[in-house]
């Protein structure tokens, strides 16, 4: 996701189809519905970061509430793949570069259980839905 000078957004859905939007509807979770409904409906969290050093944190859109820390940053390919696996109530949050991962719940953030491999996460977050 990226801000264009007017303030609206560049949105690639994960589906790839791209789309434009402006804060209030990313915050209202009205993005990306068109192009995968179910997909949309069941995920609450976006990837948002930066394109240039390619770094990216898992988002909720509700809030903009950014997973993680400095620690935790992801690949853009490696947080595409973390929501994509996320249900309405848990993502896999954590360090791509040491594998360790947790499952945290999307709602207030808790993270479950101790660290995890990516893959693992993965599965078990895709048991959930």
């Amino acid at each position: 996701m990226n801000q264009n000078s007017n303030g609206s957004f560049n949105i690639t859905c994960l589906n790839g189809v791209s789309e434009t939007a402006n804060a209030e509807s990313i915050a209202s979770n009205l993005v990306c519905r068109t192009s995968n409904s179910a997909s949309s409906q069941r995920n609450s969290v976006v990837c948002t970061g930066n394109e240039f050093q390619n770094w990216f944190y898992v988002t909720r859109i509700a809030d903009n509430k950014q997973f993680g820390d400095f620690s935790e940053k992801l690949s853009l390919t490696v947080c595409q793949q973390a929501v994509s696996a996320s249900s309405s109530e848990v993502v896999c949050t954590g360090n791509e570069f040491q594998d360790w991962f947790y499952l945290t719940r999307i709602s207030d953030g808790k993270k479950f259980g101790d660290r995890l491999s990516f893959k693992t996460c993965l599965r078990l977050s895709n048991t959930r839905q």
